[in-house]
């Protein structure tokens, strides 16, 4: 990392050269989102890509610029390092299917959050590409943020005239632009969930906690095919719950008969009317029940209901500990095993009455707070439940109880540090009788490979 200090100056011609702010009013804007970044984000970008992250964000295309010689920067490699900025950074960002989901989050949430969620996105993005940046002092940043922005626009006039200080410019810009080019990927789809789940992530830790369990979930998904065959048959059939059909449009009309409600009355039925007469053919065939009415198919939509209980073992709150060869703590990988393994039963096991009953214990609050917002579409949907946590035995009886009713399966996340695989795995109906373990051809039995086995065998076996 670089350990040279950097001027006042250079950061005024990143800010105003860089994101094109050629008036006090455009600076003035931008203040809230900049202090904002100062505070969260480390290390710091160049103040121009704030800008434009939030330009991005808010639905407004950042100003073009270019290395054709018509704007008022002279310095030639400055011009040239702001225009590979605009092509591979920002116009990558542009271009990122996730920018658009991300830009509705932030126009659901009120504008005063605005500077927040900015800092909190370029925060996660300079995870990724961040590394190796000069660390500015925040303090003299933050000096620079708070000037007016007549005396910003003449230091950076000033520093634009001085070849040193647009080549430092220049420099950062070059740096930032190489880290993105190695990165595959600038935005992730936990960057999107965090922004629409940004109230309930107040501190930093918070939000990172969040997306890596997000990212984690992502990585264990992402060898799993879209569809999969189902290896077992199950027998028994029963009918879902009325109140949950009365959402599905079961049949519609299927016969005409003189029974059922005058809501369904054939229309051709009004003819019999009177005109002003005391007594008329409708009234007549009313009273004696020859009113012909449309009636409904009532046929019974029967799916197979599944219960699946996932029972997280109080020790897990031991394993945050992270191994070399993993890329997140063991933790959080168990985590986003869980909600990986839930997002694909769904999607796998969509034409079945499927619930997810979660079992966190009380050392894992946290973490069970971050799988209810990772899944919030089936929590307010009300598929995925949880339920209270207990000892292993007294689930097991619950269960057994609830066997004769519909299909249940437990499935048990433990954790030992004597055995090969430190989370184990173990699922069966309605008690665990068989243990799920990575395929064998992983040398190291605690890389992500790993754990991608482990969550292919877990959910083949579950269905």
């Amino acid at each position: 990392m670089a350990t040279r200090s950097t001027t006042v100056a250079e950061h005024a011609v990143t800010l105003v050269a860089g994101a094109g702010l050629t008036s006090p009013e455009a600076i003035d804007e931008q203040r809230a989102r900049l202090l904002a970044c100062l505070d969260a984000v480390h290390p710091l970008p160049p103040l121009g890509f704030i800008v434009d992250l939030g330009r991005l964000l808010l639905g407004h295309a950042p100003k073009p610029r270019g290395d054709d010689g018509t704007t008022a920067i002279a310095d030639r490699r400055l011009r040239h390092a702001l225009a590979e900025h605009a092509e591979h950074v920002v116009g990558r960002l542009r271009n990122d299917p996730r920018l658009m989901p991300a830009s509705d989050a932030m126009a659901a949430m009120p504008s005063a959050q605005h500077p927040r969620a900015i800092a909190a996105l370029c925060s996660a993005i300079m995870l990724r590409i961040g590394d190796g940046l000069p660390a500015p002092r925040v303090a003299a940043l933050r000096r620079l943020v708070l000037l007016p922005s007549a005396e910003i626009i003449a230091l950076a006039a000033d520093g634009l005239g001085d070849p040193a200080t647009a080549e430092r410019a220049a420099e950062a810009y070059e740096h930032l632009t190489r880290n993105a080019r190695r990165v595959g990927v600038l935005l992730h789809s936990s960057d999107v969930f965090m922004l629409e789940n940004l109230e309930g992530l107040p501190t930093a830790a918070d939000r990172l906690a969040f997306m890596q369990t997000g990212d984690a979930a992502e990585l264990l998904e992402a060898p799993l095919p879209k569809r999969a065959r189902r290896r077992r048959t199950r027998a028994g059939d029963s009918p879902s719950a009325l109140e949950d059909e009365s959402t599905y449009p079961t049949g519609g009309f299927a016969s005409i008969s003189t029974s059922g409600s005058l809501e369904n009355l054939v229309t051709s039925e009004l003819a019999y009317l009177g005109h002003g007469r005391e007594v008329d053919l409708f009234d007549v065939r009313y009273v004696t029940g020859e009113l012909l009415k449309y009636t409904r198919d009532e046929s019974v939509f029967a799916r197979l209901r599944r219960t699946m209980v996932f029972w997280l073992a109080p020790e897990l709150a031991h394993a945050r500990v992270k191994d070399v060869s993993a890329p997140w703590q063991r933790l959080v990988l168990a985590t986003g095993l869980v909600v990986a393994a839930a997002r694909r039963l769904f999607r796998w096991l969509d034409d079945i009455d499927l619930e997810i009953d979660l079992r966190i214990p009380d050392a894992l609050v946290a973490e069970g707070h971050l799988v209810a917002m990772l899944l919030r579409e089936w929590v307010e949907s009300g598929h995925v439940v949880f339920g209270q946590h207990g000892p292993r035995a007294t689930i097991e009886s619950e269960l057994a109880a609830r066997r004769d009713r519909h299909d249940v399966d437990l499935i048990v996340i433990g954790y030992s540090t004597t055995a090969g695989f430190p989370v184990t795995l173990a699922c069966g109906q309605p008690v665990p009788s068989r243990t799920i373990v990575p395929s064998e051809a992983f040398a190291d039995c605690r890389s992500a490979a790993a754990w991608q086995s482990a969550v292919e065998r877990l959910l083949f076996e579950l269905v």
